[in-house]
């Protein structure tokens, strides 16, 4: 059941129960389970037998629990409340039990899952969501797959074919991918097998939540349930989630020389704004406790330098900027240039990674990295940067031979590939990770 039933069912009210529980019922996410044995003959229900036994009934409610929730955390503890409320309400009564599965995002550490497996103690989950208070995440992605695999696989699902089984998953941002876990393509078919349907509810006006929160219900077999989100509010100091490192590598061989200064005009022009928004303004680096940068500037072996740390991470942006400044082409000799190098000058710990902040590099050249022996591969490379949430955007400027291995860093290490003149949306996405 797709976005067709939703908007059939007029749901667009967000932040009272009543309007989440009628949501709910409109896209029918919450069906109690259907009689076993098809194609059996029914049993006759009486004095012989006895009465019907009551459905018995499986919620587990994923719940996003990140920053980004600040606003939208009454509706979301509403949404979950009414499932519950949905079930409990139904005639006849199921033997309910419910679980929950609060997600974050893998720079959270511990706080990514928290859980509260199946139970039929319906006051203590009230308890669990009433206490859940929205922080981390640092970027806007967040772990929706992870969520989504903890409660298929490591929540008690009754074994019963009779219990209907239901993921409610709840939140307001998309999934990230980290390399090592299975995406929706993947967990879908492992809940159908065990008979568990996936429903969710997207508390946002945003096309790509809702677009994936729909795919993840089309294929998990249940609906989706869109739910406008409430203003924002100003009852409750906001604390600020925690902020941004980024590390531009620039290519500064002899064919870069107008990519330096467009990738010179971009990185001013972003310190404007910035410096704008320090008085007063809207962008969305408000959003942030703090965002520093750092730079490296690579060529090739043979050249004055092969990868030179310019600056590491620093939220001063004057000297960020003349750092930025000194950038001149020259040198190279052959086409491959020194990426694998630098990317692992990038990563260094030398450059100060905050391990509580959203990271990202940006990768800015024309030439395929070249191989050398004692270097680890670029693949190697982009996987480590990977496995510790640092994603590299790469930004391709020949459209040529680096194309292929500029697409693969980028995929490797979760990050996204863009060609040059889309260098300003590599740039703010690094950046605010929006």
């Amino acid at each position: 059941m797709g976005c067709d039933a939703v908007c059939s069912g007029g749901v667009r009210n967000g932040s009272a129960a009543p309007a989440v529980a009628a949501a709910l019922a409109a896209v029918a996410l919450l069906a109690l389970p259907r009689d076993a044995g098809a194609g059996l003959p029914k049993p006759i229900w009486g004095e012989a037998i006895g009465p019907k036994p009551p459905p018995h009934v499986d919620l587990v409610l994923a719940i996003d629990g990140t920053g980004s929730m600040f606003d939208e955390v009454s509706a979301a503890k509403g949404a979950a409340l009414a499932a519950i409320d949905l079930y409990a309400d139904a005639a006849p009564a199921p033997v309910l039990r419910v679980g929950v599965v609060v997600y974050r995002d893998k720079i959270d550490d511990a706080a990514r899952i928290e859980r509260l497996d199946l139970g039929p103690d319906i006051a203590a989950v009230r308890r669990f969501i009433a206490a859940i208070v929205p922080h981390g995440g640092g970027d806007r992605r967040e772990s929706v797959f992870f969520a989504l695999q903890t409660a298929i696989r490591e929540m008690a699902w009754d074994p019963e074919r009779n219990t209907a089984k239901t993921v409610l998953l709840i939140g307001d941002a998309p999934s990230k991918t980290y390399a090592g876990e299975p995406g929706i393509d993947k967990l879908a078919p492992e809940a159908r097998k065990k008979k568990i349907a996936l429903s969710a509810v997207a508390i946002t006006r945003a096309d790509d939540t809702i677009t994936e929160f729909t795919k993840i219900s089309d294929l998990g077999g249940g609906g989706v349930a869109l739910v406008d989100p409430p203003p924002p509010r100003t009852d409750v100091p906001r604390s600020k989630p925690p902020g941004r490192d980024v590390v531009f590598v620039v290519d500064t061989t002899g064919s870069m020389g107008s990519v330096i200064d467009a990738v010179r005009a971009k990185v001013h022009k972003l310190a404007k704004a910035m410096a704008e928004e320090g008085g007063g303004g809207d962008s969305t680096l408000q959003e942030f406790a703090e965002v520093r940068f750092g730079l490296v500037d690579y060529r090739d072996r043979g050249d004055a330098w092969v990868a030179k740390m310019r600056t590491p991470l620093t939220s001063d942006i004057s000297h960020f900027l003349a750092e930025v400044n000194k950038l001149s082409a020259d040198g190279g000799g052959d086409w491959p240039e020194s990426v694998t190098k630098a990317l692992v000058v990038a990563l260094d710990d030398k450059m100060g990674w905050d391990p509580m902040a959203g990271k990202a590099i940006v990768l800015v050249g024309d030439a395929e990295p070249h191989r050398y022996g004692g270097e680890p591969s670029y693949e190697d490379v982009a996987r480590d940067a990977g496995a510790r949430t640092i994603p590299i955007n790469t930004v391709a400027c020949s459209g040529d031979t680096e194309v292929p291995p500029f697409k693969k860093i980028a995929s490797l290490s979760g990050g996204d590939f863009y060609r040059l003149a889309s260098l300003g949306k590599a740039v703010d996405h690094s950046v605010t990770g929006k």
